[in-house]
């Protein structure tokens, strides 16, 4: 895994990018995500690059996932997500913290949806009392 700062990249290299993705086919998928990651080091976040198979530490999972070390812990412990053992240590592969953090997300976004209809529909009653 790798971290691009933000902060290191000089302006005339996302220059040099963004007129590279004017050449690219306009429904690449590589000129999205190129495109994309050109948006946020402009913005100034920071880029975590990596391949699937890459092992993060706990901390470095935890901090992608936006939990706590601790919390991660339990997590691995319940078996939530699966971990290798490296001597005394353990070690998460970036593809299952990825999986992770996307069925968290899809899980959120369901709640959101359901309580958004529990609110429509209690509104509706409301509406019908007053009617």
């Amino acid at each position: 895994m790798k971290t691009l700062d933000a902060s290191t990249v000089h302006a005339d290299d996302l220059d040099r990018l963004e007129d590279t993705l004017k050449t690219m086919q306009p429904d690449s998928e590589l000129a999205f995500f190129l495109a994309a990651l050109a948006a946020a080091v402009r913005d100034g976040s920071d880029i975590i690059a990596g391949r699937e198979a890459d092992l993060v530490t706990p901390a470095q999972a935890a901090k992608l996932l936006g939990i706590s070390r601790v919390h991660l812990y339990k997590v691995m412990d319940a078996g939530d997500i699966p971990f290798v053992q490296v001597g005394r240590d353990r070690r998460l592969a970036l593809g299952d913290v990825k999986t992770l953090l996307n069925e968290r997300n899809a899980a959120s976004k369901e709640l959101a949806e359901r309580l958004a209809r529990t609110s429509d529909a209690r509104a509706a009653a409301l509406d019908s009392l007053d009617a």
